[in-house]
């Protein structure tokens, strides 16, 4: 009886595994979840792993790749080739692009409009990621982007950009007198310890399935997304987000720390090294971007182009394949990518004079 009850729990165990096999095969073949792409860092709490395929079913629909070194787009390596110009983008979710494929990102609209123009040798490095702060791309650029000598740094901020709070997990900014200083405290955290703790399962389509279902959880849009439009219709509105107050940003716990950055990036670009530019993604307070500017940190703004855009009847965060609202959508990418091209050429033009 003994045996035949060991024997019925062992048959079940293999049956169990058997077809969670089968699921994980499902799971990444339908292209409903792979591997997760970002593991535990030491530098920053999570980086993105290299040589990883990134499948994307959300607002849009895009199939790519974190290159061999660790970032999106083609893999450009950290020695600079002679006579080489490189321009690194730092930002979140818009700019890491996971929504579109790379032919259509304005990074690709950028690169191919830049060297079609001067007939020179321009590198766009993509170093998007998602859901980090303006603190967080500081940091980012600092323990990273810095390795690739980008001539020019261009920093896309939005409302979130400044207010979002920093990850338990990851490095932070602290302020002594006139210098930043990286803080790594976060090494010796539990959060920390439990995020290399399961490493082993990012590369399971099923945990990274989980780990987002924990997400939309956590957030608290499960049925938003169920419920899609009915759900919007019963809140009363659209569903969108026009973020915090431009008012209480400017007095937020944030703000100290947003304009020591912007600070230090102006202290950079007097110091002759790589010059940093703010793109402005949204409506940001006039205050800060008038405190940009006085320390000498050029702002493009994109924003014009793209409210033309929607005047003519097209939203720039409107895909209409998922009927969802988001992120810049590829009408938007063609605007921004247009935009930034115009403006970087007179640059670059003076840098290759040498005027």
């Amino acid at each position: 009886m003994v045996r035949k009850r060991f024997a019925l729990l062992v048959g079940m165990a293999v049956a169990f595994a058997i077809g969670m096999l089968f699921y994980e095969a499902f799971l990444r073949y339908s292209g409903s979840s792979g591997p997760s792409i970002v593991e535990s860092d030491e530098a920053f709490g999570l980086r993105l792993k290299e040589d990883t395929h990134i499948i994307f079913v959300n607002e849009g629909f895009s199939l790519g790749k974190v290159n061999e070194y660790g970032y999106l787009g083609p893999g450009y390596p950290p020695e600079k080739p002679q006579g080489v110009t490189r321009i690194a983008l730092m930002g979140d979710s818009y700019v890491a692009g996971h929504h579109l494929f790379d032919r259509h990102h304005f990074r690709r609209l950028m690169e191919d409009g830049i060297n079609a123009s001067m007939g020179g040798k321009v590198e766009v490095l993509n170093f998007g990621f998602p859901a980090i702060n303006l603190e967080q791309m500081y940091i980012y650029y600092k323990v990273f982007a810095e390795r690739y000598s980008p001539d020019y740094v261009m920093y896309f901020v939005g409302i979130g950009s400044l207010n979002n709070p920093v990850d338990e997990v990851g490095p932070r900014l602290k302020v002594e007198g006139d210098t930043l200083r990286i803080d790594n405290s976060f090494r010796k955290s539990p959060a920390f310890a439990r995020i290399k703790k399961l490493d082993h399962l990012r590369w399971l389509g099923l945990y990274t399935l989980l780990r987002k279902a924990k997400q939309i959880y956590v957030r608290g849009s499960g049925p938003e997304i169920v419920f899609d439009k009915f759900y919007r219709l019963a809140k009363g509105g659209t569903g969108d987000d026009d973020g915090p107050d431009k008012e209480l940003l400017e007095k937020s716990k944030r703000m100290p720390i947003n304009r020591a950055v912007v600070e230090k990036l102006g202290e950079t670009n007097r110091g002759g090294a790589a010059t940093s530019i703010i793109v402005i993604r949204d409506g940001l307070p006039q205050t800060f971007v008038d405190f940009a500017t006085a320390n000498g940190v050029q702002c493009f703004d994109p924003t014009p182009g793209l409210d033309s855009l929607a005047a003519e009847g097209i939203d720039p965060h409107y895909w209409k394949g998922s009927q969802r609202t988001g992120h810049w959508n590829q009408y938007a990418h063609r605007v921004v990518g247009a935009y930034l091209t115009r403006k970087l050429i007179p640059l670059l033009d003076t840098e290759v004079s040498g005027l």
